[in-house]
């Protein structure tokens, strides 16, 4: 029996699954996948004697194994516990890697082809457009004016004008395509993150898109699992992050009172757990007065969907007033506006911060650590597959701990963000992404 999540009067209310003891030692995998993706957390009435193989599906799902006693804690608890689970499976298991990509089932070549990139926002998209013409093909670009809101006459001649069609995000634009486009044009699709939980991966016709693309291993598994669409045309290619040139803000030699800031990049929604940035504010502060926090992003004023989300406005509200009345807060934040110019912003910034709960990629976190920053990160399910169990903590708490001990040593500081830096520039440069993405495109791999 599970008790699901529940909301009430802006509180959430932690849903456990109850596991009887006949159920502890033999769990059906796919079943069990489903059930801890609706719950915070395993209750059995005797975990020493839970199975090794129920505790790794659940630490696998960030869900921690509890006895009863222990079920009616806060959510934030279950939380950490279920973080806490899933890093010691990512530090004594086997790596939790992906699957390898099979190869498509249909191939344009690599001769000129027509290509069309059809989204509604194209901001990660700008550098496969700049490859796939550098290689000598046609791109034309199919502006859609939202998730599902077109000219359907332009659309309709770019389906029978391209070879190739590429979905940039997996909304009205890749349910029409898979709908529309001739059977000569291939199509593929690249999923981020909010399309998974929408209607419109399950609306695309599956047999009408070649290669379907995502920014996360896991983000992969949820819509293979909610969709049913075919593992072997779906690959995993991470976001590209643009590398700072030499004569770039981050370049130059940082400001030593750098490393006591922490940089959260977007607040907006609550899951982003600005409450949580504060929480690790107000802990380092109390040992170290030198520790700010800096934001950058739009304020909750400043988008019209907050007045319809009475739950989003007040728990907006009540950080706010932490901010002002909270004596380990009052003046150590600071609020920069939107805008695209982000390495100055970087480079007044110590720490690279992801506090959320849950993401796809986090691009703040690769984005800073190649701008001079030490990215930190609490470990929502499938960070681990993307970054440095080092990187990663199981609550507010464990990442305060880390967080004094290596900016308080100058020197630890430099060596750690050097190595984050070139960790990133290894798997996430755009020199080595955009070209596998444009690969997945045409059809080359």
């Amino acid at each position: 029996m599970a008790r699901l999540l529940l909301r009430a009067q802006g509180r959430q209310v932690p849903g456990v699954l109850m596991v009887p003891e006949a159920a502890v030692g033999a769990p059906a995998p796919a079943r069990w996948a489903e059930a801890l993706t609706l719950v915070d957390a395993v209750v059995v009435p005797h975990p020493e004697r839970t199975s090794p193989a129920l505790r790794a599906l659940a630490a696998a799902a960030g869900r921690a194994v509890l006895s009863p006693a222990d079920a009616a804690a806060p959510p934030a608890d279950l939380a950490a516990r279920g973080r806490a689970a899933r890093l010691e499976l990512v530090h004594e298991g086997p790596p939790l890697t992906p699957p390898p990509a099979t190869p498509p089932r249909v191939r344009v070549g690599a001769e000129p082809r027509r290509v069309v990139v059809a989204g509604h926002d194209l901001k990660f998209a700008g550098g496969l457009i700049a490859e796939l013409r550098a290689r000598g093909h046609e791109v034309r670009v199919d502006e859609w004016r939202g998730h599902a809101r077109h000219d359907v006459g332009a659309s309709t001649a770019l389906a029978h004008w391209a070879d190739v069609v590429h979905c940039e995000w997996s909304l009205g634009n890749v349910v029409w395509y898979s709908r529309h486009r001739p059977d000569r044009t291939r199509l593929t699709v690249r999923t981020h993150l909010q399309e998974a939980s929408t209607e419109f991966p399950r609306r695309v016709r599956h047999d009408a898109v070649d290669s379907w693309v995502f920014v996360a291993e896991h983000v992969r598994a949820q819509v293979l699992r909610d969709v049913g669409f075919p593992a072997e045309r779906a690959h995993w290619i991470p976001n590209a992050v643009r590398m700072p040139g030499p004569a770039a803000p981050s370049a130059a030699p940082p400001d030593p009172l750098r490393r006591f800031t922490l940089g959260l990049v977007g607040v907006l929604p609550a899951r982003k757990g600005l409450h949580r940035a504060l929480d690790l504010l107000a802990a380092l502060r109390a040992e170290d007065p030198r520790f700010r926090l800096a934001i950058r992003g739009h304020r909750p004023e400043d988008v019209a969907w907050m007045t319809a989300r009475p739950t989003e406005a007040a728990y907006f509200a009540e950080q706010a007033r932490r901010m002002a009345e909270d004596p380990l807060l009052k003046s150590a934040v600071t609020w920069d506006p939107h805008g695209p110019d982000m390495g100055p912003w970087y480079a007044r910034v110590g720490v690279a911060l992801s506090v959320s709960d849950f993401e796809s990629f986090h691009f703040t976190l690769p984005d800073g650590a190649v701008h001079g920053c030490l990215p930190r990160s609490l470990a929502w399910a499938g960070a681990d597959l993307l970054y440095p169990p080092d990187w990663l903590a199981a609550s507010t708490d464990e990442l305060a701990r880390g967080l004094h001990d290596e900016v308080a040593d100058l020197a630890r500081w430099t060596r750690l963000t050097a190595e984050a830096a070139a960790y990133v520039a290894e798997r996430f440069a755009e020199r080595r992404v955009v070209p596998a993405l444009a690969d997945a495109v045409l059809g080359l791999r």
